[in-house]
């Protein structure tokens, strides 16, 4: 649900869609690591040309922020 509400989606490095269980859990193992190690995994994205950070390079997945939905998408009040 959060990850809606900010827009964000991960997905597999090639484009090819959602990612597995498998994949999601090889992402966590390294998100982990990286907010373990002082945060420094996390600030890698500052410096890598694609912003990925270590558990975007390590478990082959991207995140992606999404366009605003369009006026007529949003549910009315």
């Amino acid at each position: 649900l959060g990850m809606r509400a900010w827009r964000l989606q991960i997905r597999q490095e090639d484009g090819g869609g959602a990612i597995g269980w498998g994949r999601a859990g090889v992402r966590f193992v390294f998100a982990v690591l990286a907010w373990g190690l002082g945060g420094i995994g996390v600030l890698w994205a500052l410096a890598h040309p694609q912003n990925k950070t270590w558990q975007d390079l390590l478990s082959g997945t991207e995140t992606i922020v999404l366009p605003p939905p369009k006026a007529d998408q949003v549910v009315p009040k």
